[in-house]
């Protein structure tokens, strides 16, 4: 059993590395030292399956949380282009543009959020 609680081989694991690294499952699947068949028999596997998607899901996360980390120092980078005195009227146009459409980015998702939020309780309180 691996840690999230699937009943996954050693094989299974190794194979579940593989598919994240490689980018065919032919590769994956010599990677991890079985066959293209077999690694399409362990994905139709429901434990095998979540498996993966929790993988994919938490290295998405952990890109995800990288590009945060990196987010205020390129709004500062944008920002300080606003006033910098040595940029070109187009540099500092293309800097605003980018700011106002990450803001509204940012507000039409917190939007979707609290109006899916707002869905989800409906639909909970009816059952």
């Amino acid at each position: 059993m691996d840690k999230a609680g699937h009943n996954l081989t050693l094989k299974q694991q190794k194979a579940l590395a593989c598919l994240l690294a490689e980018p065919t499952i032919q590769e994956a699947a010599k990677a991890a030292g079985v066959s293209r068949q077999k690694l399409y028999d362990w994905l139709k596997q429901p434990d095998f399956k979540a498996a993966l998607d929790e993988a994919k899901q938490l290295l998405f996360n952990d890109g995800l949380s990288t590009l945060k980390a990196s987010m205020t120092d390129g709004i500062a980078t944008l920002r300080s282009s606003l006033t910098d005195p040595d940029a070109t009227v187009a540099n500092r146009i293309t800097a605003a543009t980018k700011l106002i459409e990450l803001a509204l980015r940012c507000h039409e998702a917190l939007e979707v959020e609290t109006r899916l939020a707002a869905l989800e309780s409906q639909m909970n309180t009816k059952q």
